[in-house]
């Protein structure tokens, strides 16, 4: 085995993923997810931006961009599920105010509101992201193209 041959595998070995340490990070994230509160969650989904995201990822320019980044094209489904969940759930607009004077169904219709976020985000968390690699930083940057 050459010098160069030698190099490459040592940058190989800096790179290769390492499964189990992927794995528990995502656990991490994911069991933390698990206890917050629904409350810190949106109570309210807008069926116009549900249709707006439907519409925008069936667009030319919404398939190039996953064509691009994918390399194939994309069947929606995730904005799709948005879409008909809103249609079911959510209200015009998205605006959705919980009083003392809210009937069940809209406390309902709140609480399946927040669980659908919630769920969806466990589930964007647990398939993975570039955070399985890099670290969020605490703190921003006070001076970002000087530091």
């Amino acid at each position: 085995m050459g010098k160069e041959e030698e190099e490459l595998n040592h940058i190989w070995e800096l790179f290769k993923d390492q499964p189990e340490e992927i794995r528990a990070k995502r656990q991490q994230v994911t069991s933390i997810l698990n206890e917050n509160p629904l409350s810190s969650f949106p109570k309210s989904i807008s069926i116009l931006t549900a249709f707006d995201e439907l519409f925008e990822c069936f667009s030319i320019g919404g398939q190039i961009r996953n064509y691009y980044r994918y390399g194939s094209l994309d069947s929606c489904i995730d904005q799709r599920e948005k879409f008909w969940f809103a249609m079911k759930h959510g209200n015009l607009y998205g605006e959705t105010k919980i009083t003392e004077d809210s009937d069940i169904k809209q406390i309902d219709n709140a609480n399946k509101v927040q669980e659908f976020f919630k769920t969806r985000l466990i589930k964007m968390k647990a398939t993975g992201s570039s955070e399985d690699i890099w670290d969020a930083r605490s703190k921003p940057l006070n001076n970002p193209f000087k530091e």
